[in-house]
């Protein structure tokens, strides 16, 4: 067969920095730690959009959101694209036996199958969950974004990366054999609730966990207003040890996912074609987890944006081990990347770029700058530094890339403010983004709210995906 199998995992609001091979002190994940032994780790990964459905409409359409004209959440966006453009329907043209289990999440209606030939949607579990509550609705009691940790009681069968796991093997033993596979197992963790069963709960209870970052602009008069709103809205400073509990449980989350996926990997090994298969593994955003006081996503503060971005290349490839490669990558790379691999045809407006030279350690083409886009906030990251800008008050902040941490913003001059404003002006002009007006950045100059007034207009924490817990108490 001349064409690998193809698997692509993705999972949802995975911190790039939570990773055994990244660093991480405290969280194991050996079954990706040896993907990236055995490939590439693309460690200046980031999310185009850092939120679910834009990012994931970019990685199945290889075009950035801001491009496509939606890089918001926009449950009611349509993407209007045949789908045999879109990731599924490319690589079954392709001549590939295609399969998807687990999360979709599109600026598609919620019928489409993404040009895939099968789907088996996380929905069928979600209602085997709330009949086994004998009940419907958020089995653990806890919403779709708050901070805070529940056992799991159903099952460890039911549970989601559990049950994603089973259905992927599943048609791994039911698969058609003269064709290649191309499967994606789309996790919906560490995505909150923050719910898991044991050992996985108690797994990190004592484990000496790292710090919130907290950088020395958070409390000054300079503090973006977009910052201060979310994190508002997200609970502010949140509570330290109710933090720590739920790190605990996000840290188990993403292990027992990588538990999993070593089974998932075992059944490709027990198969007899692991060595001939293209791996690839990300994740659509980050998570803050009371990074700089804020929770979720939705910013360009590492913690929300940077995501792990891992290429397990065939054996037939003979490409370098054990890679770290420090090019600008992003989610609308997974489509390019996995095309070429196939042997398929890309349409002509894509974004995104072809990580396969740069996985066989060829020269392969860069960017030279990448650009993030989510609801007027935005990003220019040029390898050295990353430079944001916030349309509602009109403020940006610089940090050097070696500030991992985003502790201290950099000053910035009138020229380097210009430079980079002329980046982004022609990157969004080249999108016809409604944020540059007659050659110049929209600037709202909207005015701080006091932190009470911005706490009392979201009593609850409410925002965009349900409920979210405020943690009352000392930082």
């Amino acid at each position: 067969m001349s064409q690998p199998h193809i698997l692509l995992i993705t999972s949802d609001q995975h911190r790039a920095d939570s990773l055994g091979c990244a660093g991480h002190p405290v969280v194991r994940t050996p079954h990706l730690d040896q993907l990236a032994r055995e490939g590439t780790r693309y460690s200046a990964a980031s999310t185009e959009c850092p939120v679910c459905i834009p990012a994931r409409t970019g990685l199945i359409s290889g075009i950035h959101p801001a491009v496509y004209g939606m890089p918001s959440y926009a449950q009611h966006f349509r993407l209007e694209r045949p789908r045999e453009q879109l990731l599924g329907g490319l690589m079954t043209d392709a001549g590939y036996q295609t399969a998807l289990v687990g999360k979709r999440h599109w600026h598609r209606d919620p019928s489409c199958t993404g040009g895939f030939e099968q789907v088996i949607p996380i929905e069928r579990c979600k209602r085997q969950q709330s009949l086994a509550s004998e009940g419907w609705g958020f089995v653990t009691g806890c919403g779709a974004n708050e901070l805070s940790p529940s056992l799991f009681h159903l099952d460890p069968s039911l549970y989601s990366s559990n049950w994603i796991v089973d259905r992927s093997c599943e048609l791994l033993l039911e698969r058609d054999q003269t064709r290649p596979l191309f499967l994606w197992t789309s996790f919906v963790d560490p995505h909150p609730p923050i719910a898991i069963h044991e050992p996985y709960y108690s797994m990190y209870r004592d484990a000496e966990l790292p710090a919130a970052i907290c950088g020395d602009w958070e409390d000054s008069a300079d503090c973006p207003l977009p910052h201060r709103e979310h994190a508002a809205a997200y609970g502010g400073r949140l509570n330290a040890d109710a933090l720590r509990d739920a790190a605990a449980v996000y840290y188990g989350m993403i292990t027992n996912l990588d538990h999993q996926l070593g089974r998932l990997f075992g059944m490709l090994q027990q198969l007899g074609i692991w060595e001939d298969t293209l791996v690839i593994y990300s994740s659509d955003h980050g998570e803050m987890l009371g990074d700089h006081g804020d929770a979720a996503k939705s910013s360009f503060y590492r913690s929300s944006s940077d995501i792990p971005m891992i290429l397990r290349p065939p054996k037939r490839w003979n490409a370098p081990v054990g890679q770290v490669n420090e090019a600008l990558t992003g989610l609308t790379d997974i489509l390019p990347t996995l095309a070429r691999a196939a042997g398929a045809e890309l349409p002509e407006d894509l974004t995104g770029l072809d990580l396969g030279p740069s996985a066989r350690g060829e020269e392969a083409a860069g960017r030279e700058a990448f650009f993030g886009a989510i609801d007027g906030r935005y990003l220019v990251d040029d390898g050295t530094h990353r430079w944001l800008y916030h349309v509602a008050d009109g403020s940006e902040q610089l940090f050097a890339r070696e500030d991992r941490n985003e502790l201290s913003p950099l000053p910035i001059t009138a020229e380097l403010s210009e430079s980079y404003r002329q980046r982004l002006i022609q990157f969004l002009e080249s999108a016809s983004s409604p944020d540059v007006v007659d050659g110049t950045l929209r600037n709202d100059q909207r005015v701080a709210a006091s932190d009470e007034q911005l706490r009392a207009a979201n009593p609850l924490g409410l925002g965009h995906a349900g409920r979210h817990l405020r943690f009352a108490g000392p930082a």
